[in-house]
């Protein structure tokens, strides 16, 4: 049991720290047009971020995508204005 739980906090360490230097890498591009670039590549050609089970899609899109509150905000105006 103790293995078990060991083993389950150093994955969760091991994709917090991977999460963290994908966002270092996309933080450090020149360019927004390169970092989306980049996002596309590495989303693409990798198995990142991981697409396996439900329960993988599930943890991805609550903890990966998620906006910090000043985007949040921003979206939010964004979508209840009509641009048009």
């Amino acid at each position: 049991m103790v293995c078990k739980e060991r083993y389950f906090h150093s994955s969760k360490n091991y994709d917090q720290q991977f999460v963290r230097e994908i966002q270092k890498i996309i933080d450090n591009q020149a360019t927004a047009r390169e970092a989306t670039y980049f996002v596309r590549i590495v989303g693409f050609t990798t198995l990142w971020p991981p697409y396996h089970n439900e329960k993988e899609l599930v943890d991805t899109s609550r903890n990966f995508y998620r906006l910090t509150p000043k985007e949040q905000t921003r979206f939010q105006y964004i979508m209840s204005k009509n641009f048009s």
